[in-house]
């Protein structure tokens, strides 16, 4: 009933959802909700997936020791949708913990294997949550941006200027200074 509950158009429904499933795992029951959880965030339903990482995402703030080795392990699911949201949990959970897993997907874009890359869209979602990170990711995103072979360099610019910081203002302007197919606006 509280999984049918999260799907609620309304969004004070969907947070009182939330708070009880957060209660629930307070009170011990956490084994049996995270099974749960997992098992939605595997599910071929797109909606099942989104609430599962909706609401690790928010477990994960909370109990990141038990939440992040769930979401980097479903980093290795067949599903590219599983991958997807774990993807999103652990960028909205903030930990800088998690940077080189992230900077692992991004990077596997250049694997030699086809079976070893990850697909584009899981990429830079993981530049995404890099950006939502911010602290720590600034480096790695400046990394990605200074690497011209690199696919992910706008998305990387992107999550840069989403975060303001004083240390990617070189590297962007060095960047903004080439030559390239592509406009990019950066506003500071």
């Amino acid at each position: 009933l509280v999984f049918e509950t999260l799907r609620e158009r309304s969004p004070d429904v969907q947070n009182a959802a939330l708070d009880a499933l957060q209660r629930i795992y307070k009170q011990g029951e956490r084994k049996k909700l995270l099974k749960a959880l997992e098992k939605a965030i595997k599910s071929n339903d797109n909606r099942d997936r989104h609430d599962a990482q909706w609401v690790l995402a928010a477990f994960g703030k909370e109990d990141p020791d038990t939440i992040i080795p769930i979401l980097e392990e479903l980093l290795g699911h067949k599903r590219m949708g599983t991958r997807l949201n774990a993807v999103k949990a652990l960028g909205e959970i903030g930990s800088e913990r998690v940077i080189p897993r992230l900077v692992k997907v991004i990077n596997s874009g250049s694997e030699k294997r086809e079976r070893d890359r990850e697909v584009p869209e899981v990429r830079r979602l993981a530049v995404e949550a890099l950006g939502k990170i911010g602290g720590a990711a600034v480096k790695e995103l400046v990394e990605i941006v200074q690497n011209k072979g690199s696919s992910m360099r706008v998305d990387a610019i992107q999550a840069l200027e989403q975060l303001g910081d004083e240390r990617a203002v070189k590297p962007l302007l060095d960047v903004l200074s080439e030559q390239g197919s592509r406009e990019v606006v950066v506003k500071f």
